[in-house]
């Protein structure tokens, strides 16, 4: 007895001399997206935490089912936010899900795992209109590509492999989509036969192996109404897919088989025969880049520069935020934002890094986004494309571009470094202290409760110790 309650004493004393190192899991938190969408529009749920050390491997996440709704992709990012003058980095995983039908949907209690960590959201309602998704199969195909050899007859069903590009560059995404088309004045019956085990077998000899490859994760066929030659179509999209070629190697696409039932009634009996469709098989030709660019270090693709700062006029000494984001087609995942040095005239922290990789239409995007603090140290008119650009290999153009800021920023005030200012400084423990007065004491509520508890626990375990040695003399 007199053992345990030493341990627990012992206990209360480490407890307490070391509060903030507690070593519980990050808990993982969920966002939601797109409560009032159109049926072409997606509900996104979204799940993120710091990603463990011993993260085991395999897919991390999981996603619940929702009534009404079918999973369509998922997207994922990473971040890093500046914590107690640290860079915390956490990982997202985005399931977007699309509504079957138009209505007002109520949504209930849902769950979601993360690194086998549980986290619920609460009850809510996605209000969801029609929407029109109306495209051309032709659109499929730059016009150079619209060959009799690939594209198929009017009036048939037919199976289609497509890509959205045909002679890309070195690191230049391009999409793949399997697909069958089905007229809709379509009189025959017909049912697929086995996808759950056709499907996969034909995908093993799509994926090229000289790509990197970026999933939409359809997890159900994607039904799309098109139109090829002013006739109507359903497609019924099987798989979607980004690569990125690695080299200039000729990827060769083969053909892909697909077999369906025609269903005959005859009387009381229904017979079953199969039919089997195939794909045109065709090479994408990827093109070198220029001498001395790497796809690893440079982005290659379509990009765009959006950003906004909270302020333009400030004075010297004060706070601004500029955030930015670097949004484009290409890989971008695995290219980091240049950090900005700070100088003579602004200084630069950074607060919040993200990187997500998303679907959107028939692409897949890459969104590099930061948010960085600013502090003037000298007045006068500074144009921020001096500290904030991004290089990228321009594929429309076929040579380097880069993308600058356009904003510019006025300061007013008297030079800053004239004086001590620690509104510059990152921990808010420093920041005033110019302003106190070195007189006056100031109670510091946690620190010194923190002393006092542990002056007491300090002396009781000296009077049990006492006690405890007096009774074990006598």
């Amino acid at each position: 007895m007199k053992r345990h309650i030493c341990l627990w004493f012992l206990f209360l004393i480490g407890f307490y001399l070391n509060p903030m190192e507690s070593n519980a899991q990050n808990k993982p938190s969920v966002q939601i997206e797109g409560k009032s969408i159109s049926t072409e529009e997606d509900l996104v749920i979204s799940v993120s935490a710091e990603q463990p050390a011993n993260a085991t491997e395999g897919i991390p996440y999981k996603f619940p089912e929702i009534n009404f709704f079918k999973k369509v992709g998922v997207s994922r990012g990473k971040a890093s936010t500046l914590v107690n003058n640290q860079m915390v980095s956490e990982v997202i995983y985005s399931q977007h899900y699309r509504a079957v039908n138009p209505g007002i949907f109520q949504i209930p209690e849902l769950e979601v795992l993360l690194f086998q960590q549980s986290v619920k959201t609460e009850p809510f309602t996605v209000t969801v209109v029609k929407g029109i998704e109306v495209t051309k199969v032709e659109d499929f195909f730059p016009k150079s590509e619209l060959t009799k050899d690939i594209l198929p007859s009017k009036n048939k069903l037919f199976l289609l492999v497509s890509s959205n590009e045909y002679q890309p560059y070195v690191g230049q995404g391009f999409t793949l989509k399997f697909s069958l088309f089905i007229p809709e004045d379509n009189e025959q019956e017909l049912e697929f036969d086995r996808n759950d085990i056709q499907i996969p077998l034909q995908l093993q000899k799509l994926k090229p192996s000289n790509c990197w490859q970026e999933n939409f994760d359809l997890q159900t066929e994607k039904i799309i109404s098109t139109t090829f030659q002013g006739k109507k179509y359903k497609e019924y999209r099987f798989y979607q897919a980004t690569f990125y070629a690695l080299d200039n190697q000729i990827i060769k696409i083969p053909s892909l088989k697909l077999r369906l039932s025609k269903i005959q009634k005859k009387g009381n009996e229904v017979q079953k025969t199969p039919i089997e469709f195939s794909s045109i098989p065709f090479q994408i030709k990827p093109k070198n880049l220029p001498k001395g660019i790497s796809p690893t270090k440079i982005p290659v693709g379509r990009y765009e520069l959006r950003e906004e700062i909270n302020r333009n006029s400030i004075r010297t000494g004060q706070k601004i935020e500029y955030k930015s984001s670097f949004v484009g087609d290409g890989n971008t995942f695995a290219i980091e934002d240049p950090e900005v040095e700070s100088d003579y005239f602004l200084r630069f922290t950074t607060l919040n890094k993200e990187e997500v990789i998303f679907p959107s239409g028939d692409k897949m995007f890459g969104n590099n986004s930061q948010k960085i603090q600013i502090i003037p140290r000298q007045p006068g008119k500074f144009e921020l494309k001096k500290y904030f650009y991004w290089v990228y290999f321009n594929t429309d153009k076929g040579k380097l571009d880069t993308l600058y800021s356009k904003l510019t920023l006025d300061v007013k005030g008297g030079p800053s470094d004239a004086h001590l200012n620690t509104a510059e400084e990152s921990s808010e423990i420093y920041q005033g202290i110019e302003n106190l007065s070195s007189l006056e004491n100031t109670w510091n509520t946690w620190e010194n409760w923190r002393k006092i508890t542990q002056i007491i626990l300090f002396i009781l375990v000296i009077i049990f110790g006492y006690l405890l040695t007096s009774r074990t003399k006598k």
